[in-house]
């Protein structure tokens, strides 16, 4: 009978236990693009709170040493209604060359339910928009890029081949997402030269940058950000593996051979190609 009652008495405490743990919960598990000078530093600032029951007892740990987090004190939430411990993710671009980088933030608690948590963050060195940028398309083609500023900003073309349209107001707190669109109505080889002007939005992205519309009747080879092994051949190429990348199919626009030795082509990285 002693036996019974210790172990229910156990399993009871332990629910009770359970039930009193914390949970973690963020405002946002996304943050950026955020743009920033080359050499620069920026904050952002997500809320965590508790849903559960207990305290919080937070570390951090990020992928990359660029990108750190620490947490203030306890106010008043502003994303919501309750209490808040605000968790500062601060960005350091010293030493850091201009191109996009992205890192993992991970909030921890050894007590909390839903815990670790990751907060995925994007970082812009030298601004949304790098210029030179080159859009490679086919006769007649189209091609896009996209880049994101930090909020609101006025974007305008000056040349009529080339369009700017807010593509997202962002799925994410901080930015807004625009995507340039470039149009070919020529049938052989051509450069186009166009300026895209950033205004209003802040100093590090405010800018004019030159957008070159290329026209090729050569093959096309397009990649995104995130495919960094993963190359698609696109306009009839067909499929080779060379020691870093492999070109696969895109849907509806690839032949079936093999590519040939020595055969040429150009390289173009979709969603913000470079050219």
């Amino acid at each position: 009978m002693r036996i019974i009652l210790k172990s229910a008495l156990l399993v009871a405490f332990s629910a009770v236990a359970l039930l009193a743990a914390p949970k973690l919960r963020l405002s946002t598990t996304t943050i950026g693009p955020v743009s920033i000078a080359v050499g620069g530093s920026s904050t952002q600032v997500v809320e965590v709170w508790n849903a559960g029951d207990g305290a919080l007892s937070l570390s951090f740990a990020s992928t990359e040493t660029w990108a750190t987090a620490s947490a203030g004190a306890s106010r008043p939430c502003t994303t919501r209604t309750g209490t808040c411990i605000p968790v500062a993710v601060a960005f350091n671009a010293t030493g850091l060359t201009a191109g996009v980088r992205s890192a993992s933030v991970t909030l921890s608690d050894p007590n909390a339910w839903d815990a670790p948590q990751t907060i995925a963050v994007v970082l812009q060195v030298g601004g949304p928009l790098p210029s030179p940028t080159t859009l490679v398309v086919p006769p007649g083609g189209t091609a896009s890029a996209t880049f994101s500023t930090n909020g609101a900003a006025t974007v305008t073309s000056d040349s009529p081949f080339l369009t700017v349209t807010l593509d997202s107001a962002g799925t994410f707190i901080f930015p807004r997402r625009y995507k340039i669109t470039g149009r070919s109505s020529v049938t052989g080889e051509q450069l186009q030269n166009g300026n895209i002007t950033i205004s209003g939005g802040a100093a590090v992205e405010n800018r004019t940058a030159r957008v070159t519309l290329r026209t090729t009747t050569q093959p096309i080879l397009s990649w995104t950000p995130a495919e960094t092994e993963r190359v698609q051949a696109v306009r009839g190429l067909p499929e080779f593996w060379p020691r870093h990348a492999h070109l696969g199919r895109s849907p509806g626009r690839l032949g079936a051979d093999r590519l040939a030795k020595g055969q040429r082509f150009v390289c173009q990285r979709s969603g913000g190609s470079r050219g």
